[in-house]
């Protein structure tokens, strides 16, 4: 074995490219069982175009980047088709995907310089055709005198076998590759807010709102689907498994769903004999996608256990089952406020934590079917009512900033021990901290001593008052 493939077998190589960034990546061979994945396809676009449904079976592996620019380490999923023709299809569906992706995270701010540098709403996928890896490995040259059955025969030892062996042709198989992200550890129970995540999401937010603009919709936002990307530059939260990405038209009849990270509109949707034939209207796959988004805010903020065993399941907690698909407290605004207040009761003096509840309840209602740039907007009421739970018990602490004159002389003395002779800046910011430290020794001196003596002052008349009157009655 060599780098994870078999004695004697070629490597798989592919290089991929584009304005200002350069990847060539060794792709280990798939390991584990296959998965069968199903897909809608639109066959002709538009409000009434044809979708087809296909079935492909999904292996997944890594790959490594050969060259020092870029992400080191690729996550790779593997397609292998029933046949070329829809190989094809997929093809296309998943590079509308990739391109809807990759023009959602442009809109984005940030200190991007290629696509594959967050910041991202969405992890940018590159698909790669089997029969087109050849070309990464050893360029074919096109000879008179060769038969297209050679070339062929020349494609074949150029790929490892799990791409040809059994039988099976190259351009059966597709291959999504993207930059490895590490899956987030979501804490059981917060209990209080845990806010400081929320500007992890703004990046998110704003992404989906340009999808859901440009006609396109996540579909399986949940919380095992949200990373972390971190460089030197930036961070934030961005969701992978884009393979359930879907346009608008022409509408889809069937979505790849998490349960029970649904939207009660899309279930009842489907529920509906009258319309469930004619595809899902774009206000309920907007309205889904901002549901799933919710429910990770929430989950970050007060606890993936509190989520799961509270907010997914019925109001009366009855249900012990996995998919359910009853009511749940998820499926009512008043329903999750109580949750939460119950979650985080107002036990600070200084905190009242109804403006965060109000907000954060608001995607639990059917007006997330509404038009417009939702999510972004949302975040920030949530921002700004986050800020509001401080009580005026909590705003009116004024803490006085004592006068630099009046402690002159210690800063004087301070100084003089930092300076007390010369060294290199590490050192003298060592000798400063130092005399910091023996500065503050001195005045907690001073300051116990004075303490003492107040209340020596304080003890001795009242044990003289003691003494005299224990006297006069004994």
């Amino acid at each position: 074995m060599t780098n994870g493939t078999p004695a004697g077998e070629p490597p798989l190589i592919v290089k991929l490219d584009g304005p200002g960034w350069l990847a060539e990546l060794l792709i280990q061979p798939p390991t584990g069982s296959t998965k069968p994945a199903e897909f809608e396809v639109a066959l002709t676009q538009g409000r009434n175009g044809r979708r087809h449904r296909l079935t492909t079976n999904v292996r997944y592996t890594t790959a490594t980047n050969r060259l020092r620019t870029g992400w080191s380490k690729w996550f790779v999923k593997v397609y292998h088709c029933l046949d070329n023709h829809e190989a094809d299809l997929l093809r296309r569906h998943l590079g509308q995907q990739a391109a809807a992706i990759q023009l959602a995270n442009a809109q984005l701010p940030g200190p991007r310089r290629n696509q594959v540098e967050p910041p991202w709403a969405a992890v940018p996928v590159h698909i790669v055709r089997g029969d087109g890896l050849a070309d990464n490995v050893g360029q074919v040259r096109t000879e008179l005198a060769v038969t297209p059955e050679e070339l062929a025969a020349r494609l074949r030892r150029d790929l490892p076998a799990w791409l040809t062996g059994a039988g099976t042709q190259p351009g059966q198989f597709l291959l999504a590759i993207s930059p490895f992200m590490e899956l987030l550890q979501w804490d059981g129970y917060h209990s209080w807010p845990a806010t400081e995540q929320l500007p992890e999401f703004a990046g998110m937010a704003v992404g989906l709102d340009t999808l859901h603009r440009n006609g396109t919709v996540h579909c399986d936002i949940k919380p095992d689907n949200i990373c972390r990307y971190n460089t030197s530059q930036v961070t934030g939260y961005v969701l992978i498994d884009t393979d359930s990405v879907t346009q608008f038209e022409p509408p889809p009849t069937s979505v790849r769903v998490t349960r029970p990270y649904f939207y009660r509109g899309l279930g009842d949707w489907f529920a509906n004999p009258k319309v469930r034939h004619l595809g899902v209207d774009p206000a309920i796959l907007r309205a889904h996608d901002r549901f799933g988004f919710a429910v990770a805010v929430l989950t970050a903020l007060a606890g993936r256990d509190w989520v799961d065993r509270v907010l997914l399941r019925d109001p009366d907690l009855t249900y012990t089952g996995v998919d359910y698909d009853g009511p749940r407290t998820a499926d009512n605004r008043e329903y999750v406020k109580r949750a939460l207040h119950q979650h985080w009761p107002n036990r600070d003096p200084g905190r009242d934590w109804t403006p965060l509840i109000d907000a954060l309840s608001e995607p639990f209602g059917r007006e997330i079917e509404a038009p417009g740039w939702w999510l972004t907007e949302w975040l920030e009421r949530v921002v700004a009512a986050e800020q509001r739970c401080v009580t005026g018990l909590v705003a009116e602490r004024v803490f006085a900033v004592a006068d630099p004159q009046m402690y002159r002389a210690q800063l004087d003395e301070i100084r003089g021990g930092a300076n007390q002779r010369p060294a290199r800046r590490v050192d003298a910011a060592q000798q400063g901290y130092d005399a910091i430290a023996q500065a503050g020794a001195v005045a907690a001196q001073r300051s116990a001593t004075g303490h003492l003596l107040l209340w020596s002052l304080i003890a001795v008349p009242v044990f003289l008052l003691v003494f005299t009157l224990f006297n006069a009655l004994v």
